[in-house]
């Protein structure tokens, strides 16, 4: 599906990674982290790498869609105070046109609207579990490299505590 909608390749997949959407000291106070967010039309690696977060001051773009998994009451993805809460940030600041929430429970308030699950919603889903697989992928091969190299350095790890 992405091969169709970017054929040059550019497009970014985050899964639980900030975005900075202003800047703060300390950094991480001008952040979220949404369970999975894409972005069209930007470049998957920064330098050579695929991004661990992303810098909206900097790329511009911002996200086309966020999910947040719902986790206890759920009034962390509701919140809609300015500046902190995470609904406010997605809709105000950031300016994500789609934000879905998966709880079935209860219903939004704000711009952003709920929608009947489905087949579209089924792909997001999917994705996500195919981002997720692959990225435990590429985890597991640089895990793998990096304990290579240490044992062509003579690095024992057995050793190391």
């Amino acid at each position: 599906m992405y091969q169709k909608l970017h054929p040059d390749g550019n497009f970014c997949i985050g899964q639980d990674s900030g975005i900075y959407w202003r800047i703060t000291d300390p950094p991480e106070g001008g952040a979220v982290a949404p369970d999975w967010f894409y972005v069209p039309h930007v470049p998957p690696l920064l330098n050579g790498v695929f991004r661990r977060s992303y810098v909206l001051w900097q790329e511009i773009v911002a996200p086309l869609i966020a999910i947040e998994f719902v986790s206890g009451s759920g009034a962390e993805e509701r919140d809609a105070t300015p500046y902190q809460g995470k609904f406010w940030i997605y809709e105000q600041a950031i300016r994500i046109p789609f934000y879905a929430i998966f709880d079935a429970w209860q219903d939004l308030k704000g711009i952003y609207c709920p929608q009947p699950k489905n087949e579209a919603i089924a792909l997001q889903e999917r994705l996500a579990r195919e981002t997720a697989e692959r990225l435990l992928a590429q985890e597991r091969q640089e895990k793998q490299k990096l304990l290579a190299y240490l044992q062509s350095m003579g690095i024992d790890l057995d050793t190391i505590p």
